[in-house]
């Protein structure tokens, strides 16, 4: 339970898959930097250039947005497995192990 004014830190609705669009662009981020550098032999930093223009691309497209979030949210439906659910623990702060 929350006090009044206090933030739960629950997501729900589009806050949650907002959410979920950032964590999946940040990993596509990460991923495709590596990737690049990987294989074309680019410097770190050039790959990184060259990754967020795409990906600034991508998150400018509202359908590329809308496929990620569809996308996303089958996942979630499970339209080959069955619905999933899941729950994080509270983030770590103080960056103390439990």
């Amino acid at each position: 339970m929350t006090r009044h004014g206090e933030q739960s830190g629950v997501l729900v609705g589009n806050d949650a898959l907002n959410m979920m669009i950032n964590v999946y662009m940040d990993g596509f981020t990460t991923g495709a930097s590596s990737a690049l550098a990987s294989y074309t032999q680019a410097e770190d930093a050039m790959a990184d250039t060259l990754v967020d223009l795409l990906t600034d691309g991508i998150r400018e497209d509202p359908l590329a947005i809308e496929t990620i979030r569809r996308e996303i949210a089958e996942r979630f439906a499970g339209i080959d497995t069955g619905p999933k659910s899941f729950s994080l623990p509270p983030a770590n702060r103080t960056g103390e192990q439990p």
